[in-house]
């Protein structure tokens, strides 16, 4: 049974199955997905999520790119419209293998372009995107560089996206370049702290096609509005880990997402302002890079070359380490051993 949670009556009460509290009906989703599965190699990595900052716990990882990826694949507004056969198919799909578990960025549209621009991509070339964002373009660490040398850092991430978009065929790589400009606005926008710890707000955001102001974060308005509602997601999400509960945490998310607009209208009018208020600011954020001779055609040598040579910011071994680092993945991949 699940709880209406705008009654005021008590939380669900809990069983413990297997050692692990749950919902008192176990979800025939659950059975479904889990069938013939070994728990233990499941991977639910997680990057980031709706209105997070995004240098968050693994725990709040896993929790919210599996939320992200649902989301992205059927809004939460029409979710619970589906029988228990596509619920779960849905479930299924945002649990993957690690290999398949790519970088997430958090935000739904930046997300789909960059899956849509790197498909039929080799190995090779997904890996070097993951590195650009990792290192270049979104390091949660970046040691003694200034703010000045951080920014410069992301300009020459996107020199680094230049490079690889001469790989992909003109449509492709036209829509990955706007994929990348945009983490970039994402990153121009973070903020360093005095240890080289940078945070970056990357909110989820509506998907393609949706109105802007359309609510994709219902976790933050369950957060605002709700928080004992909250509270019993997160611990029956747990570790994120435990397909059971996981089941059980989104149809509690579900039945209390069916009656949200009805309960909760003003705490969704200030999530859809926050989130228009977070979506001009970052399309506002200019690209001011200093990089304009960057040869992008001749070769990792040329494309160094020309890099070293127009670096103004950058502790010049710092960007070199960065350069070669990042062609060597192009050329091997991170386990392999194929020519660029």
């Amino acid at each position: 049974m699940y709880v209406n949670l705008n009654t005021n009556i008590s939380p669900p009460s809990v069983k413990y199955r297997d050692g692990n509290p749950s919902m008192e009906a176990e979800p025939v989703t659950a059975r479904k997905i889990t069938e013939g599965k070994d728990l233990h190699n499941v991977n639910l990595l997680l990057e980031a999520g709706s209105c997070a900052i995004v240098d968050i716990s693994e725990e709040g990882r896993r929790r919210l790119e599996l939320a992200s990826q649902i989301r992205s694949e059927k809004p939460l507004t029409d979710f619970h419209t589906l029988d228990e056969q596509e619920q779960a198919k849905i479930l299924k799909s945002a649990i993957k293998p690690a290999h398949a578990n790519r970088r997430i960025i958090g935000n739904i549209r930046t997300d789909e372009k960059l899956r849509k621009s790197l498909e039929g991509a080799s190995e090779e070339m997904r890996d070097a995107v993951d590195w650009i964002i990792n290192n270049s373009l979104l390091p949660h660490q970046v040691g003694s560089l200034t703010e000045e040398g951080r920014q410069e850092l992301v300009y020459a991430g996107l020199e680094e996206a230049r490079y690889l978009s001469g790989r992909l065929q003109e449509d492709k790589a036209a829509l990955f370049m706007e994929a990348m400009e945009e983490v970039a606005q994402y990153a121009l926008n973070g903020e360093m702290d005095s240890m080289g710890n940078v945070k970056y707000d990357i909110r989820q955001g509506p998907p393609l096609g949706a109105p802007d102001d359309c609510i994709i974060s219902i976790d933050e308005v369950m957060e605002k509005a709700d928080p004992k509602a909250h509270k019993i997601f997160n611990e029956l999400m747990g570790d994120g880990t435990d397909l059971h509960r996981i089941c059980d945490a989104f149809r509690f998310y579900i039945d209390w997402e069916k009656n949200m607009s009805k309960n909760h209208q003003k705490e969704i009018d200030k999530v859809k302002q926050s989130q228009l208020d977070w979506m001009h600011k970052m399309k506002s954020t200019e690209l001011k890079s200093g990089y304009h001779r960057t040869e992008h055609r001749k070769g990792a040598g040329a494309f160094i070359q020309s890099m070293m040579g127009q670096n103004q910011m950058l502790n010049s071994t710092y960007l070199m380490e960065n350069l070669e680092e990042f062609v060597d993945v192009l050329t091997r991949g991170y386990g392999g051993s194929s020519g660029v």
